[in-house]
């Protein structure tokens, strides 16, 4: 095996661990440093002179040998703890990590004991009995604090696998309610592109028999508005601007064909114009108020669509100078408006309002979107932005 392959079988090694390993390094110098320097505190607390070389044995070599080797086989522990997790039998679980604890209590031990040893051997070139030690005491105190290391380590893998499972359980359930969102706003302007084009070409038709160059221009028009509507392709949501620029189009088909007779006004705050709005939201309140403004009147129609901040919200109202009476078209919600309202509480959740009105006793009707600032920035509106 080549030392690239080496690398990468190490690297898939201890990327088993519910953490990174960078972390687990960082981790492990930093206990191994506390640990000696309590050892060190203690020693240095005798009243007798402590030999140089077991200062450096107690404060350096043993605990970073110590936790070296729990770093080392950490990845692997960290598999069997998992696999003795599936027991159903909650004895046989509990029997599988005490036999655990018992062998990497040992294995790690004579781990130790060897590598700690050997390496005092090949380094100085010594007899073997010279440096090999083997105190029962403190082997028993020995086993005694790697059996408690053993419990502590386990906990923590465990306790960081639950925390890694709840994250990514965050992520996808967060990546399925997008997904979700997505799905229902598609349906809902799939939905809305029959109801517009079968208005638009209701209108064409009924030109058709008046004024055939007049229904060429709205033709024309309409396929501009087309157009723009199939480059967006799937995306859900736009940019206010661009929302306004797609009613300013249909305005002007509309336009054409009553001759004169409707005027547009346009007032869009800055501030506001980059707030997300799903696609064609003002398109059933621009039909609506091109409904109510001409409804049982010869004169001019206005319509009006502006936007602004106000505190914490966006207001977006589009509003005509009709007769603003419950007449036959109503208040209620038909499909447009429906949908409007099926498209905001998909998007904002219950971060809007949205209110359907006469404008006062005068004249007049307004449709009126309030929008809280926070709800244009959560995460459906992120996801279902592409």
């Amino acid at each position: 095996m080549n030392l690239q392959g080496m690398m990468n079988g190490i690297k898939r090694y201890f990327g088993l661990l519910p953490i990174s390993f960078s972390n687990a390094l960082v981790a492990t110098i930093v206990v191994a440093f506390i640990m000696g320097l309590q050892t060190y505190l203690l020693l240095a607390t005798k009243t007798h002179a402590v030999e140089s070389w077991l200062l450096v044995r107690a404060v350096y070599v043993f605990p970073i040998l110590n936790y070296g080797i729990w770093l080392a086989t950490s990845p692997l522990l960290f598999l069997l703890l998992l696999k003795a997790n599936t027991h159903a039998d909650t004895l046989k679980r509990n029997t599988t990590y005490v036999a655990l604890g018992l062998a990497f209590t040992l294995g790690h031990e004579l781990l130790a004991l060897l590598i700690f040893n050997v390496s005092l051997y090949l380094i100085y070139f010594l007899n073997f009995n010279d440096f090999f030690e083997l105190d029962i005491k403190s082997g028993v105190l020995g086993l005694s604090k790697t059996f408690v290391e053993y419990w502590v380590i386990s906990f923590l893998l465990i306790h960081f696998h639950s925390k890694k499972k709840f994250r990514q359980a965050e992520l996808r359930n967060a990546q399925l309610e997008a997904q979700l969102v997505k799905a229902q706003m598609s349906a809902l302007k799939n939905q809305l592109h029959p109801h517009f084009l079968f208005n638009s070409f209701n209108t064409i038709s009924s030109l058709m028999e008046e004024d055939v160059p007049l229904a060429q221009r709205m033709i024309a028009k309409l396929g501009l508005l087309l157009r723009k509507i199939l480059k967006d392709g799937d995306v859900q949501l736009v940019a206010l601007e661009d929302e306004v620029e797609m009613a300013k189009l249909y305005l002007e088909v509309e336009q054409i064909r009553f001759k004169g007779r409707l005027v547009t006004r346009f007032s869009i705050d800055p501030k506001v114009k980059l707030v997300s709005i799903p696609t064609l939201l003002l398109q059933p309140a621009v039909e609506n108020a091109v409904k109510h403004g001409f409804y049982n009147k010869t004169g001019v129609c206005e319509i009006s669509i502006q936007a602004y901040e106000e505190g914490n919200f966006v207001w977006i109202e589009v509003a005509d100078n009709g007769d603003g009476k419950k007449n036959s078209l109503g208040v209620s919600f038909g499909m447009g408006l429906t949908n409007m309202k099926d498209r905001l509480r998909t998007s904002y959740g219950e971060g809007y309002e949205l209110n359907v009105n006469s404008k006062s006793a005068n004249g007049g009707f307004i449709v009126e979107i309030k929008i809280r600032k926070e709800a244009t920035k959560n995460e459906n509106i992120n996801g279902i932005s592409g």
